[in-house]
């Protein structure tokens, strides 16, 4: 039985945390492989965070796991300069953000050490192979995520529900500009558990997801409301451009208060419009399923031998790119 190790120093109850919390299961339930967890001592085991349950913890880690499976910022640190640049074990990189090809941004370093580079969405692959920089294969693996089932019984005068996790600022703007024109709606600017979470799109007559400003790998809360076949208003992120058809299954007006506001007042005046993109939801979100996800992730490991030769193989930065 083989051992992937997953480190971690930072525990937020974030998407792309729980995707990668999603990986460790898929390894642990390959029949030929199981994972562990290593987490650091000063780490803080916020409310929520898809870690809590984790059986398979290690106060120390394995002197000689067969996989290290690497995220981030927070945890490529964790590992020695001899150990990044070491021909074992094999080194596995989850992307889930476009800032990764920034070369402005710290985690463009990463990109040069040799490691089987795998991102959640096309978009995000493609940054990465434009790069340059990659040193190894680039696979792309679209982010699962366990599907709702699309709710029933939708009311286009509920109020409107604002994703403003992650940009709080444009949340409250445009709750402001919603109370001026007697818009019933509600802002949520803090995580909740997941069952809560749909819950909340699912009583909403449509939802305004915003992105973060600097873009998005995937984009999880835009998919989950149209898995739940609500009528979705989003700007365009990057890598939500791997499920979002403008105009099809969305309205993507800019990124601005007023024009997120005009694009409510647009679905709440048109009913058969707002009816049309949410029942255009769930059959957008269907491909996006964890069942997909794990396949991909089995596959991937099945191949693990020949991809981390061509990691090997590759002795500088290459723009190498496959699809898994």
């Amino acid at each position: 039985m083989a051992t992937a190790l997953v480190l971690r120093s930072n525990l937020e109850p974030t998407g792309g945390q729980r995707v990668l919390r999603q990986w460790f299961d898929h390894i642990a339930a390959h029949p030929s492989w199981h994972c562990q967890l290593f987490v650091t001592p000063e780490a803080d085991w916020v409310p929520h965070t898809p870690w809590a349950d984790t059986e398979t913890r290690v106060s120390i880690p394995p002197s000689a796991p067969d996989l290290l499976l690497l995220e981030g910022i927070t945890d490529w640190p964790l590992l020695t300069p001899a150990q990044r640049l070491a021909t074992a074990p094999p080194r596995l990189h989850l992307i889930q953000h476009l800032r990764h090809a920034d070369p402005h941004d710290d985690r463009f370093a990463f990109l040069g050490l040799p490691a089987i580079r795998v991102a959640v969405s096309e978009p995000v692959a493609e940054a990465l192979a434009s790069s340059g920089r990659c040193r190894g294969p680039v696979l792309t693996i679209p982010a699962g995520l366990p599907l709702p089932t699309a709710a029933t019984s939708w009311d286009p005068q509920a109020p409107v529900l604002v994703l403003g996790l992650k940009a709080p600022q444009l949340a409250q703007a445009l709750g402001a500009l919603l109370q001026a024109a007697a818009i019933p709606h509600r802002l949520l600017l803090g995580p909740l558990p997941q069952p809560d979470f749909f819950a909340a799109i699912a009583a909403a007559g449509l939802v305004v997801a915003l992105p973060m400003a600097s873009g998005e790998g995937f984009f999880l809360p835009a998919l989950e409301t149209l898995a739940l076949g609500r009528p979705l208003i989003v700007p365009d992120a990057g890598g939500n451009r791997a499920f979002c058809r403008a105009g099809l299954n969305c309205l993507q007006p800019p990124a601005d208060a007023a024009a997120l506001a005009a694009a409510v007042q647009c679905l709440r005046a048109d009913r058969p419009l707002a009816a049309a993109l949410g029942s255009a939801g769930p059959a957008s979100a269907a491909p996006f399923s964890l069942l997909a996800e794990r396949q991909a992730v089995h596959r991937l490991l099945d191949q693990l031998p020949q991809l981390w030769a061509d990691v090997l193989a590759t002795g500088s930065a290459s723009s190498s790119r496959n699809r898994a």
